[in-house]
């Protein structure tokens, strides 16, 4: 069974099953500051790609403006961010995930 990793091509890992039941929920959050702007992208394209290729299906994607208290010397008070929620489709399997990170 494969390890649950994040998302970030940035850095080498990539998307996989993220042990979730066929059927079950997947639940991700990101910021959304100027800083993590290019992780957000990636992320939500391959987000895109698992919805089209019918992974997943979307269930809500909710922005929130104050999301996480600012920690860079760049930014003060609240950074906005991103909770996704997501339904692994029933016939997903671990083969088609693997596939997706060829």
């Amino acid at each position: 069974m494969p390890k649950p990793v994040m998302y970030c091509r940035g850095f080498g890992a990539k998307l996989i099953d993220l042990h979730a039941v066929p059927g079950g929920y997947v639940c991700m959050t990101t910021r959304a500051n100027a800083s993590n702007r290019e992780y957000k992208e990636e992320l939500e394209s391959v987000l895109q790609l698992m919805e089209q290729t019918g992974l997943w299906s979307r269930v809500t994607v909710l922005e929130e403006d104050l999301w996480e208290k600012a920690v860079s010397d760049q930014e003060s008070g609240y950074i906005p961010g991103v909770v996704y929620l997501y339904r692994k489709s029933v016939g997903a399997t671990h083969e088609q995930f693997n596939a997706m990170n060829q």
